[in-house]
């Protein structure tokens, strides 16, 4: 659904990543998924992203999103509401990695670009950036495993500036740094958020319209127009599970796209940060 009514649709570059594990027939996945994985990464319009192998809820602790045999073991639903997760998603399950740190990261980042890289993307294409998941909360080790792969990092952040959170302060700042390691945050918020770990009502996407406008134009508070943040269109593939979600990231890539925008692909915008990070100004 979503390949077939938004990535073909709209015209724009869009990064697409997956969780190899859903994936690869090897854990959770199938051939009709790799088919369809595959397709989506032949469209022109799209770039490579990689979501890990097994989506992390909790970078630090190690808990990841399900169980796999000798890697991952089920958590009760206590010891998941005791972990630091984002307050808007409710995560009723999850699973704590077995193995040591670094087969951990290796696992969930350099196995799961080089899976993709060997059987989901085309010729000439590669994986270009990795998107973190969960808390969005990497160790640095996380991001100079991602930087000595060569490929960019972005999420976390999760801005919101409309009449539910009226101020400057709900906007995140461009990066978080572990260790002098750098992590990109996305400039908004996602449906997820939106819809407070997706809960009817499942419309509430087209919010971040407000974001949008009020990062150019404020309304809600007093200070001259400026654009501080970037529009971002940012949502996961399940999106396509309901009509009324769907119907919103319709609404909204409508209306970004009828704004005077210059589209980029996520990992060129990383790179944008990275040079504001390195910019200087010298008297002359």
């Amino acid at each position: 659904v979503i390949r077939d009514q938004i990535l073909k649709t709209y015209n724009i570059p869009i990064t697409a990543s997956v969780v190899t594990a859903e994936i690869d027939p090897r854990y959770l996945g199938s051939a009709k998924m790799v088919a369809i994985a595959k397709s989506i990464y032949m469209l022109p319009n799209v770039e490579i992203g990689v979501h890990a192998f097994t989506h992390p809820l909790d970078w630090k602790n190690q808990v990841t999103s399900f169980e796999i045999k000798d890697y991952s073991k089920v958590l009760s639903t206590e010891e998941i509401q005791k972990l630091d997760l984002p307050s808007e998603s409710v995560y009723q399950s999850g699973a704590r990695v077995l193995t040591s740190k670094e087969e951990f990261l290796n696992r969930e980042i350099r196995d799961a670009v080089d899976y993709i890289n060997q059987y989901l993307a085309p010729p000439g294409k590669q994986t270009v950036i990795c998107q973190w998941t969960g808390n969005c909360q990497p160790p640095a080790e996380a991001i100079e495993l991602v930087n000595q792969i060569g490929i960019e990092n972005i999420n976390g952040g999760d801005s919101r500036f409309d009449k539910a959170r009226s101020s400057y302060t709900n906007i995140s700042s461009l990066t978080r740094q572990a260790s002098q390691r750098v992590q990109i945050h996305s400039s908004n918020a996602n449906e997820n958020i939106y819809t407070t770990g997706w809960k009817a009502p499942f419309d509430r996407f087209t919010q971040v319209i407000e974001t949008f406008q009020e990062t150019e134009k404020p309304t809600l508070v007093k200070t001259a127009p400026r654009r501080i943040s970037p529009i971002n269109v940012y949502y996961h593939f399940f999106t396509g599970e309901k009509l009324l979600a769907l119907d919103a990231l319709k609404t909204v890539y409508e209306y970004a796209l009828r704004q005077n925008v210059i589209p980029i692909f996520t990992s060129e915008y990383a790179k944008v940060v990275k040079g504001f990070l390195k910019g200087e100004i010298y008297r002359m």
